[in-house]
């Protein structure tokens, strides 16, 4: 029997997930494309519109910046799953171990490719012959320890999990 408590949490975390999922795809549309790419160069201020970029660039472009709304939707649906999960009354499953971990993966990919966007964007432009030299990156202000950390922790807690429930299985067919 499942604790009322815990279905009202589940579809709570259901709700807040899929409207999550939904921002996360309607509002970056106009972060991606349609805005024009920002960088410095010392004090000069480069301004250059997508609709000028060949198409070969616009396409790094656009994957570059939308691989960490992929991966944010990525760990949304293991997020839902895991609600359904509870929902059903699983608690401590290999299945949600799975899902601790592959949300942990997700949030540090995040944080990862979020951390190396302007250099990479700055990379593909100036090789790509739009920009005359590379843009000003400062590292200091590009790492987001943030996401790495958060994915480090449910990496580490489903990891936690998945041998807490290998040793729970032991067990229960130990004499």
């Amino acid at each position: 029997m499942i604790d009322k408590e815990l279905n009202i949490w589940s579809v709570a975390l259901i709700i807040l997930a899929l409207c999550s999922g939904l921002m996360s795809i309607i509002l970056p549309i106009e972060e991606i494309f349609l805005q024009p790419i920002m960088l410095m160069h010392g004090a000069e201020i480069w301004r250059i519109p997508l609709e000028t970029l060949p198409i070969g660039i616009r396409i790094g472009v656009g994957l570059l910046c939308s691989a960490p709304h992929i991966a944010w939707i990525y760990a949304i649906i293991q997020v839902i799953r895991l609600a359904r999960n509870y929902r059903r009354g699983i608690l401590f499953d290999t299945c949600n171990t799975s899902c601790f971990i592959r949300i942990g993966i997700a949030l540090a990919f995040m944080g990862v490719i979020n951390s190396a966007t302007f250099p990479l964007l700055s990379v593909i432009l100036y090789y790509g012959g739009m920009t005359p030299a590379l843009a000003d990156i400062s590292i200091l202000y590009a790492i987001q320890p943030e996401y790495i950390m958060a994915g480090a922790f449910f990496y580490v807690v489903g990891r936690i999990m998945r041998r807490a429930s290998a040793l729970h299985d032991f067990e229960k067919y130990t004499i």
